[in-house]
């Protein structure tokens, strides 16, 4: 009971800096990180929250994983259903917190500052997601289906859905907005920094949590992650 517990405390901990960092993603102003490009898109184009687009984007995702696998897992479904509510509704209180506590109309350094720690941010939430051992975001989850249904390595699958969710969410904004909108300078970067600084992470934090979640438990440490993320 106490390993759940402590899963769940990272889980929802791992959501909420998730979220943090999206939001600074968004205040820098620089395009947001491919996961978020289309959620944002269509946020800038309907002129709905962020939190709500989200939502959608991550129900689209859950439906694409249907298509490619060859049965349905529900409970797996259930779990990131949870995640993908949790993450609307923390992604619109974090932006809306952020808003009213940091300066309004940032400078050029304070924009490239509110980057950098998006991109920590973000990697940390993702680093707590990932050692609570529960499902991932749709997202991710749809990596992994596309991973298998074409036989291709994660790390590829991953590029190829990051690429297509981009594409997807610069022609959007094309097309409506006359710009790239969520896409940008910032989009880059975080595709190239944060898997990195999510392994550092993994590398300094890893085992010292491993042996927390374990503490009352006999799995070994080593097990506490998946598909080596």
């Amino acid at each position: 009971m106490e390993l759940i517990i402590k899963r769940w405390i990272l889980y929802i901990s791992g959501v909420f800096f998730l979220s943090s960092g999206v939001s600074l993603s968004i205040l820098a102003d620089f395009g947001v990180s491919p996961v978020s490009a289309l959620a944002y898109a269509l946020s800038l184009v309907t002129g709905l929250s962020v939190g709500l687009m989200a939502f959608a984007a991550n129900i689209l995702y859950l439906i694409l994983q249907d298509c490619l696998n060859k049965s349905v897992p529900w409970k797996e479904h259930a779990f990131q259903l949870i995640l993908s509510v949790l993450f609307g509704l923390f992604i619109n209180l974090t932006l809306a917190v952020l808003e009213f506590v940091l300066p309004p109309s940032p400078g050029l350094l304070l924009r490239v500052l509110y980057l950098i720690c998006s991109l920590f941010v973000i990697a940390f939430g993702l680093f707590f997601l990932f050692s609570s051992k529960l499902p991932v975001l749709p997202y991710d989850g749809l990596t992994y289906a596309i991973s298998r249904f074409f036989k291709w390595s994660v790390g590829k699958a991953k590029v190829n859905s990051d690429l297509v969710n981009v594409t997807v969410a610069a022609a959007i904004c094309l097309s409506f907005l006359r710009q790239l909108g969520s896409i940008g300078l910032g989009t880059l970067v975080s595709a190239v920094f944060i898997g990195r600084i999510l392994g550092l992470f993994m590398n300094i934090f890893g085992q010292g949590l491993a042996k927390w979640l374990v503490k009352t438990h006999r799995e070994k440490p080593g097990q506490i992650f998946v598909d080596g993320q």
